[in-house]
């Protein structure tokens, strides 16, 4: 199997298109909060100013803090196709661009060099359950790397993920983390020549290596953020539009469809949903509510006096909440509510 997964990697040598798009927001880098570009089947936080990033690929949790090591956030631009980040690497500056497919199990990074830089791209590796990680958490995948591949396989598993790179690094550093943690620690060093580029395409699966290669075989990023960019276009011509005295109620109109769409989620063996965000940190209270490894709680009031929060398991084993209605509550106190 791993022979097919060799064979089936993307060349990655073209540069991703353009983010172009009508909807933009631009944010210097004190300003902006944790973003997310997300599809129905990936999703990325993009970080703040510490330029590291955390990747979804339903169900697993892949990867956390990729980062250019020494990089610092200087300001930040968002459309519905992606993120881009211009970052200062000591003397140097590096254009980063973050992209989610619309449908497909995998994310993609690019960074350009317009003036050349060397750039360490360090993060940690795993294939966690996102939902189901516990405080002991799961042991280590094992890997493999050659060329510009690094792969990893759960064993007793059928999950497997891969980072692949558009050109071969320097080398490959591998090592388990201390107390045998369930991530590995990556750094992947390369160094471009003034106006070159380099992506990083992460790819992961819970069916098996045959599922990942075809995954793999079948990214080409170029022809996604075409057809990413075609959905954008159907969306805002097809759906509900808003005409107002207030230019700013049609844009956020138009930013909350873009951001409905990007909040499907599709994990294989537990099927599609709509989810209510993605957390930042384990643990962390927000709006939304608390967010437990990739999976984003709502409140237990979120539904009502008359429903109570419980723990519960779906058919296909994936842990989560359930809201159940009560019969200790008025119904005129529910109404009021």
């Amino acid at each position: 199997m791993a022979g097919r997964v060799d064979e089936a990697l993307p060349l990655l040598g073209a540069e991703l298109p353009g983010f172009d798009a009508p909807l933009r927001q631009t944010w210097d880098a004190a300003a902006y909060a944790p973003l997310t570009a997300a599809g129905s089947r990936a999703a990325v936080v993009t970080g703040g100013a510490a330029c590291a990033h955390r990747v979804w690929i339903h169900p697993l949790r892949v990867a956390e803090g990729v980062a250019l090591e020494g990089a610092e956030a200087r300001d930040v631009v968002v459309t519905p196709l992606g993120v881009e980040r211009r970052l200062g690497l000591g003397d140097a500056e590096v254009l980063e661009r973050v992209f989610v497919p619309r449908d497909v199990p995998a994310v993609v990074f690019e960074w350009r060099a317009p003036t050349g830089a060397s750039l360490s791209i360090a993060w940690r590796a795993g294939l966690d359950r996102t939902v189901l990680t516990s405080s002991g958490g799961s042991p280590a995948p094992g890997w493999s790397s050659e060329g510009r591949a690094l792969r990893l396989r759960a064993d007793g598993s059928n999950d497997a993920a891969a980072f692949v790179l558009s050109r071969e690094p320097e080398a490959w550093e591998v090592e388990a983390e201390e107390g045998g943690g369930p991530a590995l620690r990556v750094r992947s060093r390369l160094r471009l020549a003034p106006g070159e580029s380099v992506r990083l395409a992460v790819a992961a699966t819970t069916e098996g290596e045959a599922a990942l290669a075809a995954t793999l075989a079948a990214l080409r990023p170029e022809a996604l953020v075409h057809a990413r960019a075609a959905a954008m276009r159907r969306m805002e011509r097809e759906r509900l539009a808003l005409n107002a005295p207030d230019e700013r109620a049609g844009l956020a109109l138009e930013w909350a469809k873009h951001h409905l769409d990007a909040l499907r989620a599709e994990a294989p063996g537990v099927g599609r949903s709509i989810v209510a965000g993605f957390g930042v940190e384990s643990g962390e209270a927000g709006a939304e509510g608390t967010a437990e490894g990739g999976l984003v709680v709502p409140p237990a009031e979120a539904f009502g006096p008359s429903s109570e929060r419980r723990r519960a398991r779906s058919g296909a084993g994936t842990g989560g909440y359930e809201w159940v209605r009560g019969g200790s509550v008025a119904g005129e106190e529910c109404r009021r509510w």
